[in-house]
């Protein structure tokens, strides 16, 4: 995966491609031991839910504060 990445990506933007893809694999062990902990507390359908309002608002925030930038 990483091969094909580079190699769709522009030279410009390789190493910027490279850290968000390391800052999106290194988040993945801790979501998923917070999601097996919060499946066992509230129920797979809640914390599928919770998880998508978290992204939907996380994502929200970066649109907002890009506008405000750009």
């Amino acid at each position: 995966m990483s091969v094909a990445l580079l190699l769709k990506t522009a030279v410009e933007y390789r190493g910027r491609m490279m850290g968000v893809r390391m800052l999106a694999v290194y988040g993945l062990p801790i979501g998923l031991l917070a999601a097996g902990a919060l499946v066992v507390q509230i129920g797979f359908a809640a914390q599928t839910t919770l998880y998508a309002l978290i992204g939907l608002a996380a994502a929200t925030a970066i649109v907002y504060r890009w506008r405000a930038v750009l």
